[in-house]
């Protein structure tokens, strides 16, 4: 009967192949995403968790310093390799057609819910519904590090991030008015199922939690709001000032970033690492020069290397995301370099306005040791090579000069920073940022 395969249709949204054909390929695609989230965690907490990479400043010989920086970011968003802006949830949103929840079917329920759809005057390719989501993310971090001026030219330090993360989801399924016109079809009096009408909504309802399920049958864990609190990778650096005149300097940085954050779980499709497993050794020079009065301009060119290492990971494919097992691979992330100009200008009593322009390039990740299938969806889908470009203003108050004075008894430098994304392709995310800083000398 009729009414068996239209039961049947709804129900499917409860089967494997409608949820892995419908939605299963997206879910696990643009949560993916949420592995690149690492990169937007790391460009908060490069160097400058160490001292300000626009300037050629070391400190004096003996001299130290504690220093800590807030930073904060929210978003729902990443940029794609055309620079648009999407949502995060965006390739969540998909829709389900009634020809794909026919497929799903054996063929003589196929062709008895077709020719009720042809009667009703519903067409296979009308869509009976489709998922929503929300999907948005915030990483907030407390940078805290220590250097010490070994010499007055050569001064070294460590510091590492403390980073609480969190991811907050939402997934509903809304049937179309096509669907809905359907389900009354099944009520009306001359075709005696309003009993399957009834189960129809409440299968049409659990159709979320019947994914939730399947991604629990292949061992993930559930898609639900996460946070996690820890310290991100731990950078030690030195800098040298190997020219200084009368109206200019320059300085040299060599560092090394050592794997200490807690990386991505393959199971946990909302997660963000809050380090990214590989060390790191990177190389960066700084020029600046006096232009007028006090104020400043500088130039830093920096370039890091980041080494292959093994790392954890499901064995997706661009057909098969879902039942797929983990395997231990080895990951060769892209080289960055990172470009940046910046302005200095004081103001009155310790206060200054400063500016900055960031350019940052990551070459594309090389994955190894899987499947070629793999391999391509990886490369293609996750290690893309990255651009992006900030524009950032902030103030800032510094006491240095008032104590040396005598004039003030506590040696500090405080500002604060506001960070836009100006134009970017393939980033984690796409949102402006706010920090906060403190460096205490002694």
């Amino acid at each position: 009967m009729w009414y068996y395969g239209t039961l049947a249709i709804v129900k499917s949204w409860l089967w494997r192949q409608a949820l892995i054909k419908s939605y299963g390929h997206s879910l696990s695609l643009r949560y993916s995403y949420f592995f690149t989230l690492l990169f937007g965690v790391l460009c908060f907490f490069d160097v400058s968790v160490l001292y300000a990479l626009e300037s050629t400043a070391v400190l004096p010989k003996n001299v130290r310093r504690v220093q800590t920086l807030f930073h904060m970011a929210e978003f729902d968003s990443f940029t794609d390799s055309s620079g648009k802006s999407k949502k995060l949830a965006s390739s969540l949103e998909q829709p389900i057609y009634f020809k794909e929840l026919v497929e799903a079917q054996s063929r003589e329920t196929a062709a008895s819910v077709q020719a009720f759809l042809k009667a009703q005057g519903v067409s296979l390719d009308t869509a009976a519904g489709g998922f929503v989501a929300g999907l948005k993310a915030g990483v907030q971090a407390v940078g805290l590090s220590f250097a010490w001026g070994v010499t007055d030219k050569l001064t070294v330090g460590v510091g590492a991030p403390f980073i609480r993360a969190e991811t907050r989801v939402a997934i509903g399924l809304q049937p179309t008015e096509a669907a809905k016109d359907f389900l009354l079809q099944l009520q009306k009096p001359e075709y005696g199922q309003r009993r399957s009408a009834a189960l129809a909504v409440r299968e049409v309802n659990a159709a979320p939690e019947a994914m939730q399920e399947l991604l629990q049958e292949n061992g993930y864990k559930r898609v639900e709001d996460w946070r996690r609190s820890g310290f991100g990778d731990t950078t030690v650096v030195g800098k040298y000032k190997f020219f200084e005149g009368s109206s200019s300097s320059a300085a040299v940085e060599l560092g090394v970033v050592m794997p200490t954050g807690a990386t991505d779980d393959p199971d946990i499709l909302t997660d963000i690492p809050l380090g990214d497993g590989q060390w790191d050794m990177f190389s960066q020079v700084v020029v600046d020069s006096k232009l007028f009065g006090d104020a400043r301009i500088s130039a830093s060119l920096k370039y890091t290397e980041q080494l292959a290492a093994n790392t954890e990971l499901r064995l997706r494919t661009a057909n098969e995301m879902i039942e797929v097992e983990n395997a231990e691979v080895k990951l060769d992330r892209g080289s960055k370099l990172d470009l940046g100009l910046g302005y200095a200008q004081p103001l009155f009593g310790g206060l200054s306005a400063f500016g900055g322009y960031k350019f940052s390039r990551r070459a594309q990740d090389i994955y190894s040791q899987l499947p070629e299938a793999s391999k391509q969806y990886y490369e293609s889908e996750k290690g893309k090579p990255m651009r992006k470009q900030t524009m950032e203003l902030g103030l800032g108050y510094s006491t240095l000069q008032a104590f040396k004075k005598g004039k003030f008894s506590i040696p500090f430098i405080a500002s604060t920073s506001y960070t836009r994304q100006t134009a970017a392709k393939n980033t984690a995310f796409d949102a402006d940022s706010v920090q906060l800083e403190l460096s205490v000398f002694f």
